[in-house]
């Protein structure tokens, strides 16, 4: 039996040959590596959770420094600048507002794409059903490993966009604070 992890799917069977004479679960590893991606099942649905805390506080720096940065830089201030002969000062100016709103938008993409990504996949309980029950422990133990892989990949590969989100989102609040610093001083 081949355990869908999809839960809208119904679950396929496919016959598995393991040899004519059956399996003993104590002459195999099954137990252990069930026990391994029940482990990094949870470490992978673990590390979801921890993003998704890290965004929220991403957010909320946002949400406190963008009250700052626009009592702060008025852009009736920095629109004027464009009618008028520009001084280097002004020019940093201008550029600096630009980074400054530009890293908002930036990061609140980026921490957007950490929250919102695709949904995890889980196992599919309506694969147990008698079919599962009724095979040998060996089959039943070995289906069962084989599906949380296929749960551990894709769960991954969605932790490892989620990071690059993150990862991308520190660096648009760092480029926003750096700019507002930098305009800050030249007023």
């Amino acid at each position: 039996m081949d355990l869908d992890t999809n839960q809208n799917s119904q679950c396929k069977e496919k016959n598995i040959d393991v040899g004519e004479q059956p399996v003993r679960v104590e002459n195999t590893a099954i137990l252990e590596c069930l026990e391994v991606v029940m482990s990094e099942y949870k470490i992978e649905r673990d590390k979801k959770q921890s993003f998704e805390t890290r965004a929220g506080i991403i957010m909320a720096l946002l949400g406190a420094t963008c009250g700052i940065f626009f009592k702060t830089i008025k852009l009736n201030n920095i629109i004027h600048l464009f009618f008028i002969p520009l001084s280097f000062i002004d020019l940093i100016k201008i550029l600096s507002v630009l980074f400054v709103y530009g890293g908002l938008i930036f990061t609140i993409i980026m921490v957007m794409k950490t929250i919102i990504t695709k949904q995890h996949n889980n196992f599919n309980v309506i694969c147990i059903k008698d079919e599962l029950i009724n095979q040998q422990r060996f089959e039943s133990l070995r289906n069962i490993t084989f599906a949380y892989r296929e749960i551990i990949l894709q769960h991954r590969d969605l932790n490892e966009k989620r990071a690059s989100a993150f990862k991308n989102s520190l660096y648009g609040i760092s480029t926003t604070l750096i700019a507002f610093i930098i305009f800050n001083s030249l007023n």
